[in-house]
């Protein structure tokens, strides 16, 4: 009988000492939520927005993180050609990856060359970058992954983490 009450309060002890650590825990993962949301984990922040160039002069930038059949946009800036048209080219596994809305301006021509598209834009103005803006929806949560392009220069890796 006079041992029963020291074996309660050892038990009441590791049970506090339980919900310490959950309460340390859930205070940690609930600061990590927060520093990732004013860094732009959930919208617009400093880890939202990825921003390129490549070698050739060519600028794209889009949203890291996505939501699953939501409304997005890549922005491409192709470098200044003296030509009338431009391509550039973007990975096919990208583009099945999300239902593509529409691309302003409407391109020229629009090609599959194996593993890519090859889309044929027509420059507005010669000697001036030509600014192009893909609008899509992802299809699936998850990675999305791939690449875009212009045809001389090397190509910038597009991935984005889609939310649920």
């Amino acid at each position: 009988m006079g041992t029963e009450p020291i074996a309660d309060i050892n038990d009441y002890y590791a049970s506090q000492v339980r919900t310490w650590r959950a309460q340390r825990v859930g205070w940690c993962v609930l600061v990590a939520v927060l520093v990732s949301a004013v860094l732009g984990a959930f919208g617009p922040g400093v880890i939202s927005t990825v921003s390129e160039v490549d070698s050739t002069g060519l600028r794209l930038e889009y949203d890291r993180f996505v939501r699953y059949e939501a409304p997005a946009t890549l922005h491409l800036e192709l470098p200044a050609v003296a030509a009338d048209e431009q391509d550039f080219l973007i990975d096919a596994a990208w583009i099945h990856g999300v239902h593509l809305e529409t691309v302003q301006p409407q391109p020229a021509r629009v090609r599959s060359e194996g593993g890519r598209v090859r889309y044929t834009m027509s420059v507005q103005r010669r000697g001036s970058p030509t600014h192009v803006s893909l609008h899509f929806e992802p299809e699936s949560p998850g990675v999305l992954e791939g690449s875009v392009a212009v045809e001389a220069g090397t190509p910038l890796p597009i991935s984005q983490f889609v939310y649920p």
